[in-house]
């Protein structure tokens, strides 16, 4: 099913509800620059059946289908950016390379927010042995799903009790699973036709948009500061310079320094319990202390996307604090989802916006997602001013991305 134009926007959308497969095997070979897409993780999520299989290699199966057909339509040279689970992530990038991909890197998405899914192994020996456990009080905890509580996800009621048995005491404090802090983000290239530069030349694809999506620093290039204080003034040996003089062209700033760091393959939320688990770093070549520091506080940059406020140093680059300068980003907020949303998975709009800018061409492109959701991949596509495509077989995700759609553009 077709979104019909109801927007100028929409002239750059296309949005379709059926099987991903099937629909990719009717578009033209070649005809999308980019794949960004959050597919099914195999973890029979919240017992979703788009999201069950019988085993980890049957997803494995399901993923190389997928990717074949993705591959098809994907221009030589395109990236395909999928997002995973961290228990069957394996599965995901080994169907993406059976599919002819070459996996290039992997993305962390962290964040501070995940809710464990563990079992209680006190409680559950008690079960087991029939004994009923004495309640000593009750809790109150944020609920991960709004269908529970007081319908708003905030108001879940746990009781707390002591174990009721010997056996259960002796695994008083034991849990089943860790709790959730990272989503990894494969990224799988379709292969090359010849080199970058031909294949640029002849495609319009090839690598990553690194200038726009620069770290910025607040202040001189840190590579600069970086070579004139920590480089040895005079040759050190045979793998040292020939001359007795540091070149000048050590200290001097190389093309594209100054508009800031280069990404990293790591984006985390900003959230406390992921900033302190980062070291504190100190400016290179500062003397003093930062005047004011107010972690990721700073002016938004790139349509979104924020920096930390630091405080500058005398002679130095004002780059003191945590080391997790990197770019972050929230999950998705029940006010950018809306309140309609119910789908579980969505992800934030400023994540997939630096996705799509990241993977943008000079001719900007087409964005395909085939397990499009809800549409935050969409609406991320046109806000970086890409064409996009996108594909789902729920009809409610369908309806709730056309929704979005509307509210946004409309």
């Amino acid at each position: 099913m077709l979104l019909r134009k109801c927007h100028t926007a929409f002239a750059h959308a296309h949005l379709y509800r059926g099987d991903s497969l099937e629909i990719m095997r009717s578009m033209p070979e070649n005809s999308v620059d980019t794949i960004i897409t959050d597919p099914p993780y195999g973890l029979a999520f919240m017992s979703r059946a788009w999201d069950s299989f019988d085993s980890g290699f049957d997803f494995q199966k399901f993923m190389q289908r997928a990717a074949n057909a993705m591959r098809r339509v994907l221009k030589p040279g395109g990236l395909l950016l999928a997002f995973g689970g961290t228990r069957m992530w394996h599965h995901l990038a080994m169907g993406i390379e059976r599919a002819g991909f070459q996996i290039v890197d992997t993305i962390m998405w962290v964040y501070g927010s995940g809710f464990p899914k563990s079992i209680d192994v006190s409680k559950a020996i008690d079960k087991e042995l029939g004994e009923k456990r004495k309640v000593t009080g009750v809790r109150h905890v944020r609920s991960p799903n709004k269908k529970y509580g007081d319908g708003q996800g905030t108001n879940l009621v746990t009781f707390e009790t002591s174990p009721a048995s010997v056996e259960s005491k002796l695994w008083e404090g034991y849990g089943t699973a860790l709790k959730p802090a990272w989503e990894p983000i494969v990224v799988a290239l379709n292969p090359v036709d010849g080199n970058y530069a031909q294949n640029a030349l002849t495609h319009g694809v090839a690598g990553l948009n690194i200038d726009e999506c620069r770290v910025p620093t607040d202040g001189p290039s840190p590579s600069v500061a970086r070579r004139a204080y920590g480089a040895p003034v005079a040759s050190v040996g045979p793998s040292g310079w020939r001359t007795a003089a540091r070149p000048k062209s050590y200290s001097e700033e190389h093309p594209g320094e100054l508009k800031g760091r280069w990404p990293a393959n790591l984006i985390h939320d900003g959230s406390k319990e992921v900033t302190r688990s980062f070291p504190r770093s100190k400016s290179t070549g500062g003397k003093g202390k930062a005047t004011r520091q107010a972690a990721f506080s700073g002016p938004v940059y790139n349509d979104g996307w924020a920096r930390n406020k630091v405080g500058r140093n005398a002679g130095g680059l004002g780059d003191d604090g945590s080391a997790a300068r990197f770019f972050y980003c929230a999950k998705a907020s029940r006010r950018e989802r809306g309140d309609y949303n119910d789908v579980p998975t969505v992800k934030p709009i400023k994540l997939m916006r630096y996705l799509c800018r990241l993977t943008k061409t000079p001719a900007r492109g087409i964005v395909l997602d085939p397990f499009a959701g809800s549409g935050t991949t969409g609406i991320a596509a046109l806000l970086e001013g890409r064409r996009f495509i996108g594909i789902d077989s729920d009809p409610q995700a369908f309806r709730i991305a056309v929704r979005r759609f509307v509210d946004r553009f409309e």
